[in-house]
């Protein structure tokens, strides 16, 4: 065979094998390059999925840390409330004891009207300087009772939520259209150791207030049943059962019948629901409970007992007994003094500096919602960048 034919056979065939090399080559590595690049998309895969659970149970975190801090400043509400409920009652009996206090003053001063001994004159002179003292202290007494209230609407005004109070703002908006109607904002009733919450205001009808039933039924335990059909409310608690109709100046108490000033009334709150409201008054001393009305400080006080003074008729006592009267109401109003710091200061005139131990942390709901706000935007955006880099 030609030399040449041959070499030019074995050099064809030798471009032809490297040819196929080549491509198998080139084949196997991008068969391990796939193989790379999808063993890598499967981790960050993975890697996404930890990272998703690991931003949800940071966020579980921020939110039971939120319920906690929340728990926290309800609890010291709670406490300052009890509090500032303290001073107010000892106020409360001081007032009563001085009045009763006033009372002996002027019988005794009355016995020595017609006594013109120097002994009798010296005597009066006493009794008028104590009268005006005693006076100036109820006057004192007034006021700093007035400024216990104000407390109170403060740290009643805290236990509920913004979104709380603006979901009641929607509703006073709706009840504003009644000319009718007055509100009262949710703040200013309380109840001595209960914790009262309204989900819309109470509302002041020809003098009288209306609440939502709810309201006391679960501060105070009262069995509700409603009938849509003839528009009655029953209250039961203990052997106390109450029977009020919507719109209807009738009620029953215990089997009997009474008259109402003022009757349950139902209004609309939203464009589909409407809600009854009853005279409060009316239910709380039917279930033998106490209730005062503040003019200057526009609040309702429940109370489960009053603040009882005995109060004999002075008039007919002789002066030994009247002395021995006064004497004992002294001594009763320094005991009450012992068991309340803040209150020789208020019968001496003096200021009381009880402000600091009333300081809440205002701002722990704002803190709450925007750690909370904070930690659901992160988890967010980290979940938005997580899914940017899933390779499918």
């Amino acid at each position: 065979m030609n030399k040449k034919l041959v070499t030019g056979i074995l050099a064809l065939a030798m471009c032809l094998n490297v040819g196929v090399i080549t491509m198998v080559y080139a084949e196997e590595t991008a068969t391990s390059n796939t193989i790379s690049i999808s063993g890598e998309a499967a981790k960050i895969r993975i890697d996404n999925k930890e990272t998703k659970v690991l931003l949800s149970e940071e966020l579980k975190e921020v939110k039971e840390n939120a319920k906690e801090k929340l728990k926290e400043k309800d609890e010291k509400i709670k406490e300052l409330k009890e509090k500032i409920e303290g001073r107010k009652d000892n106020y409360k009996k001081l007032e009563s004891l001085l009045q009763k206090k006033i009372g002996l003053i002027n019988a005794r001063l009355e016995l020595l009207k017609s006594d013109t001994s120097a002994e009798a004159i010296l005597k009066v002179e006493a009794l008028k300087a104590q009268l005006s003292k005693t006076e100036s202290q109820i006057t004192r007494l007034d006021k700093s009772i007035a400024t216990e209230k104000n407390l109170l609407k403060e740290k009643v005004k805290e236990q509920y939520t913004s979104e709380e109070l603006a979901k009641i703002q929607e509703v006073a908006q709706i009840l504003k259209e009644h000319n009718d109607l007055k509100l009262l904002p949710v703040q200013n009733i309380f109840a001595k150791g209960k914790n009262i919450k309204f989900d819309l205001p109470p509302v002041i009808k020809d003098g009288r207030t209306l609440i939502p039933i709810r309201a006391l039924s679960e501060a105070y335990g009262f069995d509700v049943k409603w009938d849509a059909e003839t528009k009655k409310i029953t209250i039961t608690k203990g052997d106390n059962v109450l029977v009020l109709s919507v719109d209807s100046n009738k009620a029953i108490v215990n089997g009997k019948e009474v008259e109402l000033d003022v009757p349950a009334k139902m209004y609309k709150v939203n464009n589909e629901n409407a809600r009854t409201v009853v005279p409060l008054r009316f239910i709380i001393e039917k279930m033998g409970l106490n209730v005062n009305w503040d003019e200057e400080t526009q609040t309702i006080d429940i109370d489960d007992e009053k603040v009882v003074v005995d109060d004999e008729n002075t008039t007919e006592q002789d002066a030994v007994k009247l002395d021995e009267e006064l004497n004992e109401i002294d001594d009763e109003v320094n005991e009450t003094i012992v068991t309340e710091e803040t209150a020789s200061d208020v019968l001496e005139g003096e200021d009381t500096d009880i402000d600091e131990e009333e300081d809440v942390e205002d701002d722990v709901e704002d803190d709450v919602e925007d750690d909370v706000e904070d930690e659901e935007t992160t988890t967010a955006e980290e979940t938005s960048t997580v899914q940017d880099l899933t390779v499918e």
